[in-house]
């Protein structure tokens, strides 16, 4: 397949499809293998494609150029993008070259960056001119990296600052109290412990918060716009918030990353950060840039009732060493001792050994590398948790499910019944995949929780999520900015891509971006791949899911699943009605 995609383009035929699928498929490490050793006899026909009048054409080939990571590359790629005219091909070039050395273009790239920042804005070029400023930044800190600026300590300050110490309701009355001991004024909040003070020492000593965030300067509630928030954060006191809490030049750049807390959808948080992160800089004139692997601060932006947003400072500059004194304190073993003290006060000699919940896998929760039934016991004990929380009610089984509801397709609906309440008692890894598709309302959801429960019981591995909250955890995985969250949804990945049984409710809800389509290839694929078993359910018919999803999902779904399709009325309007 490679091989002749490469061809074609290389002799003119559908040269932009043909280097458009090539991206796509070297995603697989074996074609990018395949097409490595193509190139690697033709390095030539590769530097053509920029030469060519269709900047799309230019476009693809910079992106697999930078995918294929070969330096001889390298000068074309810097030419390319010297002479390249469409804005929304020049950050292409930027992203090919993140892999390269481009230390002696270094002083070109700056300049560049310099008269970008000058580049008057419009509707029609902001998004354009954000993405080349940003390749730019992140090409030039992956080779220099970040000049950092150190954070003053925790003496006197030059002036009054606030800030909020994040804690529990249990250790909130606790920390407040502790801070009027010290002298500190507080501040009413209900979300936290809020302060004011010229000295803040406490910040080291006080060890019942789990975060500190600064209140900015003149930085009031504002419109929950990316523009106006960055109007109000360039135009509030930040930057000399910043050089106040900090040591040295006064003109060197923050560097900064966003967390929006927000109801938003993930797609719509991104451009919402991304339209904020490019105007503040433009705004800010380059004394905050936008980093988001390096980074010395962040910015918390907030949605609060009114939706509007709230803004707060974090500082990763300040060293927590609050719980440093672990180390120094607790010995690394008390055995030496342990017997003669024992023995000195009347206890046994097995006193202080560990007692174990599970003596058989001594709490590992494996026993000769297979599940110990304490962790089988709490994992169904989860899946029972996490049902009861997707769904409205918590006691789905099959003994509740009431046939009678169907009418005229009952006779129908007792074989899915059947069908389903069997798959679930005798499931293993020879069981058939299945995919539930009828209308809404039709029990499809319920029946899914049934089959969940009893395989769960019957001590398989399980994950039950709803297509979109499922689709959305690849989608967070690869583009969270949030370290923990990032790590969050890797987790939930791998548990959905390894389980004995996943149950995917409600396909075609998710929104049907580009990345949910991907997310939903991988998890189907992977999970047929390695002989895990897959039931899905969904309200669109066959045509309905060609029409939204790809070839290669459809055809799965059509050779390797068996279809259930539901009939009836919708049984939740019946029940109203009863």
């Amino acid at each position: 397949m490679v091989r002749e995609l490469y061809e074609n383009a290389v002799r003119g035929i559908d040269t932009r499809q043909s280097l458009s699928a090539l991206r796509s498929a070297v995603k697989d490490d074996a074609h990018m293998n395949d097409l490595f050793e193509l190139v690697e006899d033709d390095i030539e026909s590769m530097k053509h494609f920029l030469d060519s009048d269709d900047a799309k054409v230019r476009k693809n080939a910079a992106l697999l150029m930078g995918e294929l990571d070969m330096s001889d590359f390298t000068q074309a790629l810097v030419d390319g993008y010297k002479k390249e005219s469409q804005l929304f091909v020049r950050s292409a070039y930027l992203e090919a070259l993140k892999g390269y050395d481009i230390e002696e273009y270094l002083p070109y790239f700056k300049e560049c960056m310099d008269e970008l920042s000058r580049t008057e804005i419009t509707p029609e070029n902001r998004k354009h001119v954000d993405e080349e400023m940003k390749a730019l930044t992140e090409l030039v800190i992956s080779c220099e990296g970040i000049k950092r600026h150190k954070f003053k300590g925790f003496g006197r300050l030059d002036g009054e600052v606030e800030g909020i110490l994040i804690t529990n309701r249990l250790n909130m009355d606790v920390t407040k109290a502790q801070l009027e001991e010290d002298g500190v004024k507080v501040l009413p909040f209900k979300g936290g412990v809020r302060f004011a003070a010229d000295n803040i020492p406490f910040l080291g000593s006080v060890r019942t918060y789990s975060d500190v965030l600064f209140v900015i300067p003149g930085c009031t509630a504002c419109a929950f716009e990316p523009e106006t928030a960055a109007k109000t954060l360039a135009e509030s006191g930040l930057v000399k918030l910043l050089n106040r809490l900090h040591m040295g030049e006064k003109n060197r750049p923050f560097y900064f990353r966003v967390e929006l807390k927000s109801t938003l959808e993930m797609e719509k948080k991104g451009k919402f950060v991304r339209r904020f992160s490019g105007e503040l800089e433009r705004q800010s004139r380059r004394t905050l840039i936008n980093s988001a692997s390096d980074y010395e601060i962040e910015l918390r932006l907030i949605e609060n009732k009114e939706h509007k947003l709230n803004m707060l400072l974090k500082l990763y500059t300040i060293e927590d060493e609050r719980f440093s004194y672990f180390k120094k304190h607790i010995a690394a073993s008390i055995k030496p001792v342990k017997a003669e003290l024992l023995v000195e006060h009347g206890y046994a000699m097995d006193y202080l050994d560990d007692i174990y919940a599970c003596p058989k896998c001594r709490d590992t929760g494996y026993v000769n590398g297979k599940m110990c039934s304490c962790l089988k016991a709490l994992y169904n004990a989860e899946v029972t948790r996490e049902l009861g929380t997707l769904l409205k009610n918590s006691d789905e089984c099959f003994e509740k499910f009431d046939l009678s509801l169907y009418g005229s397709a009952r006779e129908s609906m007792e074989i899915v019944f059947d069908t389903c309440r069997e798959y679930a008692q005798s499931f293993s890894d020879r069981s058939m995949n299945l995919l539930f598709q009828g209308g809404t309302g039709l029990g499809k959801t319920f029946l899914s929780a049934c089959i969940a429960r009893v395989v769960a019981e019957n001590g398989h591995s399980v994950c039950y999520d709803t297509a979109s909250s499922a689709l959305e955890a690849f989608e967070t995985k690869k583009f969270s900015r949030d370290i923990q969250t990032a790590e969050n949804a890797a987790v939930k990945v791998e548990r959905m891509l390894d389980c004995e049984l996943m149950i995917l409710d409600d396909l075609g809800t998710e929104m049907p971006t580009p990345m949910a389509v991907s997310a939903l290839y991988t998890l189907i694929n992977t999970r047929l791949v390695n002989g895990r078993k897959t039931v899905i359910s969904t309200n669109l018919t066959d045509a309905e899911l060609l029409k939204r999803y790809n070839a290669q999902i459809c055809s799965r779904l059509e050779g390797e699943f068996t279809k259930l399709p539901f009939f009836g009325s919708d049984i939740r309007l019946l029940k109203k009605e009863i």
